[in-house]
């Protein structure tokens, strides 16, 4: 997904990349590698990588070592599944508004 700060701006580069990860497992190092490509060559000038799961360590290390201006939605650390896709949609509402979006 992109994220545009208006309608005129769309002939530009993205704002921000939004990466949709519906994991059972963690995201790793090569998924936030792959990611982190995608937002480089389309000129945005951040990513976000949201998941039903959660990031490594080591991919944060990574972004935070190489200063790539990612950032991760992850849900809380809870049992309850409902609970965590709610916060997850919470997160997703939160971070999108007031930003002109595309597929």
């Amino acid at each position: 997904m992109r994220a545009w700060t208006g309608k005129d701006s769309k002939t530009g580069p993205p704002l921000m990349l939004i990466h949709c990860k519906r994991y059972k497992h963690v995201v790793g190092i090569e998924t936030v590698k792959a990611f982190w490509s995608d937002v480089h060559f389309e000129g945005a000038e951040k990513g976000l990588i949201a998941t039903t799961s959660s990031v490594s360590r080591d991919s944060k290390k990574l972004c935070e070592v190489r200063k790539w201006p990612m950032s991760f939605a992850e849900p809380p650390k809870s049992r309850n599944r409902r609970a965590q896709c709610g916060g997850m949609r919470q997160l997703l509402v939160t971070t999108n508004t007031s930003k002109e979006t595309q597929h």
